[in-house]
């Protein structure tokens, strides 16, 4: 892992979008994340294409970001091959943003 402190940006698309179509290409956000040069891991979870009713799912749920975060990490540690990793990612500063009727889970 980067020496460079890093963290978790957690991004709730509007209704009906897709990751694909509206947070990486029209959006755009890992291409913002990485023109501003920030250590960053993106968690976009995908409700908005099932949920017109803006609903922050699971994250509604007292815990719910926190067991999101949580699992979101060790899945990360996985991927970057080192399970001793998962602590890092899961202390990492989470950042929330929210686009259109992303904003109830944002909220």
């Amino acid at each position: 892992m980067s020496a460079k402190p890093a963290v978790i940006v957690v991004s709730s698309t509007g209704n009906g979008a897709t990751l694909e179509r509206d947070v990486r290409d029209r959006q755009l956000v890992p291409q913002q994340i990485s023109d501003a040069g920030v250590n960053a891991v993106l968690l976009a979870p995908s409700a908005g294409g099932r949920c017109a009713d803006s609903s922050a799912g699971k994250f509604w749920q007292r815990g719910g970001l926190k067991r999101f975060v949580t699992e979101s990490a060790e899945h990360l540690a996985r991927l970057y091959g080192d399970p001793g990793t998962a602590r890092a990612f899961a202390n990492m500063p989470v950042v929330i943003v929210g686009y259109s009727g992303g904003f109830m889970p944002a909220a």
